[in-house]
């Protein structure tokens, strides 16, 4: 029989369950506070993975000198999923949602993404590239209120047609102009 299940079983009228706080944690160690004040060790006995903090609220298990950390009540530890070797994440008849409070970052030295419809929805977007290349197979269209360019070398543009429309006035301004 398991520690745990020994320690349910006990018959002893001293067996403690419920709040504690941590104070001190070291790898699957934490140091607890109880409501009535005493300071015990305790062990990690999560089915999921956490990393105490200081302060966090957990649900403590234990009698004399034997304590377990059975649940997590308010936590602001963060919490890690580590695998070795490779992981897939799949909603079968579903969808995945991730959403976090304060932003989320993907992190990789290669990212791939692939859908028949890719849709992103942003108050402001800003993309930093060393080099970018987009191919498209029918037709690109921006729709902008104003659109501005800064190039600091040069720029080409290639087409088999070209037309620049305006309502208004059109500018062209440069040391020499070469048309034909």
């Amino acid at each position: 029989m398991s520690n745990l299940a020994q320690l349910i079983d006990s018959p002893d009228d001293t067996l403690h369950l419920g709040p504690a706080t941590v104070v001190t944690s070291a790898s699957r160690e934490v140091e607890l506070r109880l409501e009535d004040g005493r300071q015990v060790a305790a062990t990690l006995a999560l089915a999921l993975p956490y990393v105490p903090a200081e302060d966090d609220v957990v649900l403590a298990l234990g009698k004399d000198d034997r304590f377990y950390v059975v649940g997590v009540l308010s936590s602001r530890g963060q919490t890690s999923l580590s695998f070795r070797g490779d992981v897939k994440l799949q909603a079968l008849g579903g969808s995945v949602q991730i959403a976090a409070d304060h932003g989320v970052r993907v992190q990789s030295p290669k990212v791939e993404i692939e859908a028949s419809e890719l849709s992103m929805r942003a108050v402001e977007v800003v993309q930093k590239f060393e080099s970018m290349v987009q191919r498209v197979r029918g037709v690109l269209r921006i729709r902008a209120k104003r659109q501005e360019t800064t190039i600091d070398e040069s720029s080409l543009t290639r087409a088999k047609r070209a037309a620049i429309l305006t309502e208004e006035t059109m500018s062209i301004n440069g040391k020499q102009i070469h048309l034909g």
